[in-house]
C-alpha cells in the first residue's frame, strides 16, 4: 500500500504545471482549426503547431474562426536563458480588413 501511495504520489508532482493537450492540429488552417474547437469541451487545451500563417475572410463582419467556448488555445513558444527570454513559434496574422472596434461599431450600426 505504501508503494502505491508513494507512485502515485511521485506522477501527481512529475504532471507539468502548464496545461495539458487535449487535442493537437496538425496545421495552422482555418478550418484545421475551426474543427478542433467544435469538437471541443469548456475545459479543453488545443495545441498548436509551430508556424506562421495569415488567416482572412471572405465577407465582412465574419470571423476567422468562432470561439465560442471555454476552451485555450495554445501556441508553441519556447523560452531559454537566464534572464528568460521567449520566442513565439505559433504566429497567426490577422489579414481582415475590419478590426475588433469596426466590427463592433459596424454591428451596432446594423443592429439598430
Amino acid at each position: 500500500m505504501r508503494i502505491l501511495v508513494l507512485v502515485l504520489g511521485l506522477l501527481f508532482f512529475a504532471v507539468p504545471s502548464w496545461a495539458i493537450c487535449t487535442t493537437t492540429t496538425a496545421n495552422l488552417s482555418q478550418t484545421t482549426i475551426q474543427m478542433a474547437i467544435d469538437n471541443a469541451i469548456d475545459g479543453d487545451t488545443i495545441c498548436l503547431p509551430a508556424g506562421a500563417t495569415t488567416w482572412t475572410t471572405t465577407t465582412a463582419l465574419t470571423p476567422s474562426v468562432t470561439l465560442d467556448k471555454g476552451i485555450t488555445l495554445q501556441g508553441k513558444t519556447s523560452c531559454n536563458g537566464s534572464p528568460v527570454t521567449c520566442t513565439d513559434g505559433t504566429i497567426i496574422y490577422d489579414g481582415t480588413t475590419a478590426t475588433a472596434d469596426q466590427t463592433l461599431v459596424d454591428y451596432r450600426r446594423n443592429a439598430a
